[in-house]
């Protein structure tokens, strides 16, 4: 079984209070559900049916913006994912090999980097976006 830091004032930030309940409860699904790099392999209903809430895909990306990065084969990125799990990577770290292999795969590292910042920018087809907090 994998195993997440979360942080534990994560419902002190104004962007989570904010947020609608279901919407809430989506962000933990997500950073529990996601791969060790930060992929989630996107299934709104396998979502909707293990959170017991009504999930949209749009409104998901609406309400998260910049936090999910969706790109190629329906899968979605969270930019800030890797960065707060593991730090910065090394590809001399044997924990943080697989996860440069999946984001290298992806076409998210280039020159041993995160595209180009994994806790503010991301660059996906060509598209760089920005996260605010």
């Amino acid at each position: 079984m994998a195993k997440r830091f979360i942080d534990t004032s994560l419902f002190k930030k104004r962007w989570i209070r904010q947020l609608d309940p279901n919407m809430k409860l989506f962000w933990i699904y997500l950073l529990t559900n996601c791969d060790h790099a930060g992929i989630w392999e996107v299934d709104i209903d396998l979502a909707a049916f293990q959170t017991g809430v009504e999930l949209d895909e749009s409104t998901i990306l609406k309400t998260f913006n910049r936090k999910i990065v969706p790109f190629k084969d329906g899968k979605w990125f969270v930019p800030k994912f890797v960065d707060y799990q593991y730090g910065e990577l090394n590809e001399n770290v044997n924990a943080h090999k697989s996860v440069i292999k999946l984001l290298t795969k992806y076409g998210l590292y280039v020159d041993n980097q995160l595209l180009p910042n994994s806790s503010a920018t991301v660059k996906v087809n060509n598209l760089t976006v920005k996260d605010k907090d």
